[in-house]
């Protein structure tokens, strides 16, 4: 339990917990002095300040707010369903900063609303808001609800919820009891999102193995998060299945502005295995055609992106510049030399070729840049897709490794 008005370890703690969880999981970017001083909080109000939002309300306000105000000026809790509360100098009375919240309330004498209605207008009608943006839910203090330390009974109520407004003793209870329900949803999604990147691993090593069966199970699992890399790995397979569609979608996603990274121009697979692809769809591609992938991708305004690709656009040729790491580059040139169109000759030496594949990268699961070429892909029905990925291929890439991020264990 929260020792009694003890804010600065209590949120200290909290803000240590949000920036070491936040390194690892959440995508939004923090303030990087916030996360160099290690506190989410904000600078601390002065008592003219408190003292001028008192004479503004008429109330002095109960001493644990004062102890929480005098340690920071408002919280960006990020939590849902309430993701700030107000600053000494933005609270009020709920019915003259948000009315709309006690229009829906008839007056109390109206016969028709019931007891709990009506005891929740009088508790809108005379609370302090002290909640800011959030979903459809308000953070009230009441000052008809006292306990023996003067400080005021805290309320919460979400308009989309059917429970009567959530009581708290006071504030420090009341985020509190929100920081436990952050610790535990916080346990509870890095288990989640920890067992998918082990399926995603299990099905990148499995798929290298040649065990595409297993690697198609894992992945497809692995892909029910949000991250980008288990749908990349899932999608290079898919190209060469059935699911050649929807592999195409899932190659194209790094290309969207909602994934594009600067470091994404500089990495093999996307720039010499996606793209190359990308780009032969975009070339063949009639007025009655879907709009391509590529084009999709890029109706968002990314001018450095729109030169990678217009770059790459202008060195096009009718093949690939090469297939991979030497060995298995030579290979299939000297194939298409021998079988310039599609055969059983060309397919059985794009076979033997397969064992001398490398990947270009940590996540590169399959030569994608052979659907780049003609005449393979028209070689490179499904069946001979599933036939080509049960091919063993070595397991690691020539570079090192993607470092993975660490976090450390929650308390």
């Amino acid at each position: 339990m929260v020792c009694r008005m003890d804010w600065r370890s209590f949120l200290s703690r909290w803000s240590q917990e949000r920036i070491d969880e936040h390194d690892v999981r959440q995508h939004k970017p923090l303030d990087p002095e916030a996360v160099r001083g290690r506190w989410l909080g904000f600078p601390a109000a002065t008592d003219i300040e408190i003292e001028q939002a008192e004479a503004r309300i008429g109330r002095a306000l109960p001493p644990s707010y004062r102890a929480f105000l005098q340690t920071t000026n408002g919280w960006a809790s990020e939590e849902f369903p309430v993701f700030r509360l107000r600053s000494v100098e933005e609270i009020g009375w709920l019915r003259e900063l948000e009315p709309l919240w006690t229009e829906p309330w008839t007056d109390e004498d109206d016969e028709d609303l019931d007891e709990y209605a009506k005891e929740t207008a009088t508790l809108f009608d005379r609370s302090l808001l002290v909640s800011g943006e959030a979903d459809l839910t308000i953070v009230l203090l009441d000052p008809d609800d006292v306990d023996e330390n003067g400080d005021w009974a805290v309320y919460r109520y979400s308009s989309w919820s059917h429970d009567e407004p959530k009581r708290h003793a006071n504030l420090l209870d009341y985020l509190a009891s929100g920081h436990d329900w952050w610790l535990e949803h916080t346990r509870e999604r890095r288990a989640l999102m920890d067992a998918q990147e082990a399926a995603t691993d299990r099905g990148r090593d499995a798929a290298l193995a040649g065990d595409l069966e297993t690697a198609l199970a894992e992945l497809n699992v692995a892909v029910r998060s949000p991250e980008l890399r288990p749908g990349i790995l899932l999608g290079q397979l898919q190209l060469f299945l059935s699911e050649y569609e929807e592999g195409k979608r899932r190659v194209s996603r790094p290309f969207f502005l909602a994934h594009w990274r600067e470091e994404h121009a500089t990495d093999p697979l996307i720039i010499r295995e996606f793209l190359p692809l990308l780009l032969r769809e975009e070339h063949e591609a009639t007025p009655n055609d879907r709009m391509p992938s590529l084009q999709a991708a890029l109706r968002a305004d990314h001018p450095g992106l729109q030169r990678l690709v217009d770059r790459h656009r202008a060195q096009n040729a009718a093949i690939p510049a090469d297939f991979g790491n030497p060995e298995f580059d030579t290979l299939i040139k000297t194939a298409l030399t021998a079988h310039p169109e599609p055969s059983e000759a060309l397919w059985q030496a794009v076979l033997h070729a397969m064992p001398h594949w490398r990947p270009r990268s940590h996540d590169h699961l399959a030569p994608v840049v052979l659907l780049a070429h003609p005449a393979l892909a028209a070689l490179i029905t499904p069946e001979r897709g599933r036939e080509l990925l049960s091919v063993p291929r070595l397991t690691d890439p020539p570079e090192t490794p993607r470092d993975r991020p660490r976090h450390r264990p929650m308390p």
